[in-house]
């Protein structure tokens, strides 16, 4: 029989676990602000580094990463047809399909450089979509008429997304290219903040 004197420590010890969780977390996601705030405070503005071949690996690396996000939580979706993770899978393909040009025209960047820009944004607005969808849709079962036919759904959206790389390359070389990319930037954080909401709310933990 277990005391309320022995259930104290151990709920006070699961208590500082979970604080510590949450602080390594936050300073994560507080590096970037740390760099960025060193380098506006200590470093003269005239300096640039600048190297289109590290881009090219890193943006090639990032792409690697959600291509396989992206076949694992397909594969996931094959097994229980959820929604949530249909929507999941298509966020993390559309990011790939997308952001896939955003490094192949790293080299035009001084020449065309909401040609080299606005594939970032874009592709952040259709994965922050594509989660908000999934959100909604968040333990719901997939119809079985569209069980029968999952090949032509994919492709339909590979379509989908090649359309809005040509039109992204449309809008780079129109006079809406540099609101066009501060409009799908505030786009894609609110909808991202609107998930987070969302899963606050709901208090939704996993699939």
């Amino acid at each position: 029989m277990t005391s309320s004197s022995d259930s104290e420590p151990s709920s006070f010890v699961r208590t500082l676990a979970k604080g510590y969780a949450v602080m390594i977390l936050l300073l994560l996601g507080l590096v970037p602000a740390f760099a960025i705030t060193y380098l506006h405070f200590f470093q003269a503005p005239s300096l640039r580094f600048e190297h289109h071949g590290f881009h090219e690996i890193a943006i090639g690396i990032s792409l690697l990463q959600s291509g396989f996000i992206a076949y694992v939580t397909y594969r996931c979706y094959l097994q229980t047809r959820e929604l949530f993770l249909r929507w999941l899978a298509l966020g993390f393909f559309g990011f790939t399909v997308i952001y896939g040009l955003h490094g192949a025209f790293t080299r035009f960047s001084h020449d065309h450089l909401m040609l080299f820009t606005l594939y970032g944004p874009a592709s952040r607005l259709v994965m922050a979509s594509c989660l908000l969808l999934g959100l909604l849709a968040y333990g719901r079962q997939e119809q079985p008429a569209l069980q029968t036919r999952p090949l032509r759904f994919w492709l339909a959206w590979l379509g989908a997304f090649v359309a809005i790389d040509a039109l992204v390359y449309l809008l780079a070389f129109s006079e809406w290219a540099g609101a066009s990319r501060w409009v799908m930037e505030i786009a894609a954080m609110s909808i991202m903040l609107s998930c987070g909401v969302i899963i606050v709310v709901r208090r939704m933990r996993s699939p």
